[in-house]
């Protein structure tokens, strides 16, 4: 590359980051000398970090940032894309110096069917693609053969990051507020676009249970979120597991379908007779439970989405019309 044309690029990148308000900024010199540190973890192949390590070389540095400082720097370092760090309980002791290492690691179990060899493991994609859930054990045993030792051994930390980007989820306990012991995780990516149409619209008498809708678009993850603690419970009806809807088997007489709109999710009920109506007690429990699901999954959306969620209870001639405002 000549000089006239590296000179141009260079222009051309300063005059796209002139754009942006942050450009120019100061920028204290002890963050310039740390993250110099941490260029050299990840030349020497160290993706994945312990924070404590991290705290150990900001000690050793000439002028150390404080525990909050710290924090506020290795932010700023995620904002840029530099690192993926996440200040949470479950997620805050690593810090992870190459982000493109998270799409890697998905691209081992998923990917295009034909780089898969092995039988087994096109039974395990072809599952997935299907219902759009792989077992988490296949997901470990996939990270451990396709990383390196140094990254595989990070593959609860891995996932974890995943999860928090909402790339793939798990089904929760919302009734203590913790999880329970899935043995799948729900990969949203893999789920067929193309939905045909519901069974519950072929003539049956569907009541309308609840819907969920808001001034703003709903994030995707909120609808992914709830059919996976769904799918803790329920099993899919016929196949019917699209990007979405989703048609679960609620109960031993009942059909549920949950459909994803642009600003609501609607779930209905119907008798898997068609002839007959669902069951009001029936309705009534599925009711309080998706209520009560949405509410904790709403609490991990409550600053991003800048308006409130509305939750619409409607079941015509099953129960009354109530309205209940969910913070």
């Amino acid at each position: 590359m000549s000089d006239a044309t590296r000179n141009v690029i260079r222009d051309a990148i300063l005059d796209e980051g002139k754009k942006y308000k942050e450009f120019g900024e100061p920028v204290p010199s002890s963050w310039i000398a740390l993250q110099e540190k941490l260029i050299e973890l990840k030349r020497d192949n160290k993706i994945i970090v312990q924070l404590e390590e991290i705290k150990k070389i900001n000690s050793q540095m000439n002028i150390p940032l404080s525990n909050g400082e710290l924090k506020v720097f290795l932010k700023v370092l995620h904002n840029m894309g530099y690192a993926l760090y996440f200040d949470l309980s479950t997620l805050g002791d690593k810090v992870i110096l190459d982000p493109k290492l998270v799409i890697d690691s998905m691209r081992s179990f998923i990917t295009c069917e034909r780089f898969i060899l092995q039988p087994w493991k096109k039974r395990q994609f072809n599952q997935m693609r299907r219902c759009g859930r792989i077992k988490i054990s296949h997901v470990h045993g996939m990270l451990k053969e396709k990383c390196e030792s140094n990254i595989s051994e990070h593959s609860e930390h891995l996932l974890g990051i995943m999860e928090q980007l909402d790339l793939v989820c798990q089904p929760m306990s919302y009734n203590k507020g913790s999880k329970v012991s899935p043995d799948f995780y729900l990969v949203p990516c893999m789920m067929s676009a193309d939905m045909p149409l519901s069974p519950l619209e072929l003539n049956r008498e569907s009541g309308l249970i609840i819907t969920f809708s808001s001034e703003r678009t709903l994030p995707p993850a909120i609808f992914n979120r709830l059919v996976c603690s769904c799918l803790s419970l329920w099993e899919i009806f016929d196949h019917h597991f699209y990007n979405g809807l989703v048609v679960l088997k609620s109960g031993k007489f009942h059909l549920m379908e949950m459909k994803r709109e642009i600003k609501q999710i609607v779930v209905t009920l119907a008798h898997t007779e068609s002839t007959k109506r669902p069951d009001a007690e029936w309705c009534l429990a599925i009711k309080l439970f998706l209520t009560a699901t949405i509410e904790k999954i709403l609490a991990v959306y409550s600053t991003t989405l800048g308006s409130p969620i509305i939750c619409n209870s409607e079941l015509d001639y099953l129960l009354r019309h109530v309205k209940t405002k969910v913070s």
